[in-house]
């Protein structure tokens, strides 16, 4: 019975100041990409830049995880991938074509909102309500993203929000749905294989999206500078 048990579960767990340290660091990685995201996106069209972001990706966890993948059934992580990529492919479409028309800093403001609508989100699948710190913290990136959008206009310029705004917005909303469905499906499946499933169907429904919108890929994209930033970039006045 016990390994009947132990068969039925390939999730794995940590205690909570290991799964803290876990979040701010990837909080860090996460939070530094956005001025480096607006740079390659200026020599890359979207859906080709995450295409060879999620194929690397998928790539490096393939080899360094080759030893635990092979142990684990594979087949049952096609379907809960494919959910989590759809809303992960869709949280970076609307969050990446936002960051072509804003400012890295207002688009990283507005990534940051899913971390408030996570709370209502699990309120939608499980009908819990949010406790008053969560409304509280609502209402305080509420505020943040009012002082964030004043343009020093006046009228109507005065709470001017961009379309770029509003589609990163979006983004984030799909970002805090694909974080609760993590939470609901990743009990039940491996970390990593998991993520390797969710990176594969992202990989295939960015590289369909860019064929089909972006046409094909550019040599030009293997320079250097499409990938890092020049010393002219980096001395700029931002």
């Amino acid at each position: 019975m016990a390994d009947a048990g132990q068969e039925s579960s390939e999730g794995i767990s940590v205690s909570k100041p290991v799964a803290r340290v876990m979040m701010l660091v990837n909080a860090a990685v996460w939070g530094s990409g956005y001025t480096m995201l607006k740079h390659v996106q200026e020599n890359m069209p979207t859906q080709w830049m995450m295409f060879f972001r999620m194929a690397s990706a998928v790539l490096l966890m393939a080899i360094v995880f080759f030893p635990r993948l092979r142990r684990i059934r594979l087949r049952r992580y096609i379907v809960p991938g494919l959910i989590l990529a759809l809303t992960y492919w869709l949280g970076f479409i609307f969050q990446l074509k936002g960051l072509e028309t804003t400012s890295p800093g207002r688009n990283s403001f507005f990534t940051d909102t899913y971390c408030v609508m996570v709370p209502f989100v699990v309120w939608a699948f499980t009908r819990k309500r949010p406790s008053w710190q969560h409304l509280v913290a609502a209402f305080v990136c509420a505020f943040g993203i009012g002082l964030v959008s004043l343009s020093g206009g006046g009228g109507a310029e005065l709470m001017h929000m961009s379309f770029g705004d509003a589609m990163t917005i979006i983004g984030a909303f799909f970002f805090a749905l694909n974080l609760v469905l993590v939470g609901f499906i990743g009990k039940d499946f491996d970390a990593i294989a998991l993520m390797l499933a969710e990176f594969v169907w992202c990989a295939l429904l960015f590289g369909a999206g860019a064929v089909l919108t972006e046409g094909g890929p550019s040599m030009a994209w293997a320079r250097w500078t499409s990938c890092c930033a020049s010393p002219t970039w980096w001395s700029a006045p931002r």
